[in-house]
């Protein structure tokens, strides 16, 4: 408490003698002061600066950087709006070849969607469709694609079908080949590589199979295969595919060929069921 006492008398003397000090003397002592603190001053003043030229450019960057955030999720979202226009631009167009081609056909088409794959007779083997009774479908019609045939119809309902398609084992079109006027049969091998049901992409397998050639028929490699119009199914002239390997089977009567289909029936999206023979008018 004694020191305390101490310190604050020597503070208010000294505080007593600078105020009473003589002109000449107070002018001396703060010159004194001055030059002894001014470059405490200047560093304090540089150093409040620079703080405050930090923050301000700190601020700055964080500005920066959350409209660089801003720009770039707005750069996404249009990457995204430019790629759902060229997707719909896409569909539109081959919708539009879609339609082409079944105002040049002269049968009775029904447009359809390919809404499921697969049933009890294999992955890929079977698509279902997004029409039905009410459109006019039946069971046993052709579907096709502009690209050839697809296969037919099987079970149908009010609103939608099954086709089964041209690779089932069960699947038989009668065809013919146009370079020599042959006849034969078409039956589905299935949509392995090597004609099994193993879950393939249909893409990378031969899946039909052409029978009962006359052996003296002069059937080649790239002969185009189509639909003879025997029978009430498919209708003549229908695109089936193209022959890629052609031999004779081993009881030496009949020539047999692997046909590659001409239809990608791995990337179908939309068909045409052909509901009616007679020409468009």
């Amino acid at each position: 408490m004694r020191r305390k006492n101490v310190i604050i008398s020597i503070v208010l003397m000294t505080a007593a003698i600078l105020l009473n000090l003589p002109a000449p003397v107070e002018l001396r002592v703060r010159q004194s002061v001055h030059e002894n603190f001014a470059p405490f001053q200047n560093l304090m003043s540089l150093a409040i600066f620079r703080v405050r030229e930090s923050a301000r450019l700190l601020g700055s960057a964080t500005e920066l950087s959350e409209q660089l955030r801003e720009r770039e999720e707005q750069l996404e979202a249009l990457r995204l709006e430019v790629q759902r226009w060229q997707h719909l631009a896409a569909d539109s167009e081959a919708l539009r070849a879609q339609l082409d081609f079944r105002d040049h056909q002269p049968y009775r088409m029904v447009l359809c969607r390919v809404v499921g794959r697969g049933d009890v007779s294999g992955w890929w083997q079977t698509v279902r469709l997004n029409r039905g009774g009410r459109d006019g479908i039946l069971p046993d019609m052709a579907v096709v694609t502009p690209q050839g045939l697809v296969g037919k119809t099987t079970m149908v309902n009010r609103y939608s079908c099954d086709v089964l398609l041209m690779t089932d084992p069960n699947c038989r079109v009668s065809c013919r080949v146009p370079r020599t006027g042959g006849f034969g049969v078409i039956q589905g091998r299935g949509v392995g590589p090597r004609g099994g049901k193993d879950v393939e992409m249909l893409c990378a397998a031969s899946m039909a199979e052409l029978k009962y050639v006359a052996r003296d028929e002069d059937i080649r490699v790239g002969d185009t295969v189509l639909t003879s119009g025997l029978g009430t199914v498919y209708p003549e002239g229908l695109l089936i595919g193209h022959i890629r390997v052609a031999g004779v089977e081993q009881s030496g009567l009949y020539q047999r060929a692997e046909i590659l289909p001409a239809a990608r029936l791995d990337m179908l999206r939309h068909v045409f069921v052909i509901t009616g023979r007679e020409r468009v008018q």
